[in-house]
């Protein structure tokens, strides 16, 4: 696939709280080569990353300040946004989202499918097919991965490569019928 032709995508960044210390997590998504000869496009729209941070002082969106190593839900995307997975294969990545936090850990993540954006395979013969959500979990895709906590240090950058893995994730249950049940691992972790 031709590099030139990969989607850019501008930089998120959310600023948390006033922090003399801290880091940025960089969440990336890309997708392993499936058996993709009569798709033409695989669109699925995110609506939201969130990644569970422990450690450190936070001001969370909502307003409330905190000092522990409970910590909570963080939404690393701003709106939603269509990924085509099939342009994300042979190392190409696109960026989710980038948000800065206190040095601390994050030790989940977890992605939630926009319903009402684009969720399609497009056939190469133009066909569009909708994808069946039904398969879903609503509370968030977890990510498959033996987690272990992710360390956000001080003036660094965590890039986490989360493999949308369409092979696993999409069944075809006849001619235009397309199930999602998401397959999606951290591939890579820089530090």
């Amino acid at each position: 696939m031709n590099p030139d032709k990969t989607c850019i995508v501008g930089l998120i960044a959310l600023t948390l709280g006033a922090c003399n210390n801290g880091g940025l997590l960089s969440l990336r998504l890309t997708d392993a080569p499936p058996d993709t000869d009569n798709m033409a496009s695989a669109i699925v729209t995110l609506a939201a990353a969130e990644a569970h941070f422990a450690g450190g002082h936070v001001d969370w969106p909502d307003g409330h300040a905190k000092d522990d190593d409970k910590g909570g839900w963080v939404r690393v995307t701003g709106a939603p946004k269509p990924y085509d997975l099939l342009r994300l294969q042979n190392g190409l990545t696109e960026l989710v989202g980038e948000l800065v936090l206190p040095v601390g850990k994050i030790t989940q993540i977890r992605l939630f499918i926009d319903e009402t954006g684009t969720n399609a395979v497009t056939l190469k013969n133009g066909m569009v097919c909708p994808l069946d959500l039904s398969g879903v979990d609503k509370t968030g895709i977890k990510i498959i991965h033996p987690f272990k906590a992710l360390p956000i240090k001080d003036g660094r950058t965590l890039e986490v490569v989360l493999d949308f893995d369409l092979k696993e994730s999409v069944d075809m249950a006849a001619p235009c019928v397309y199930r999602l049940k998401p397959v999606i691992k951290i591939k890579t972790v820089k530090e």
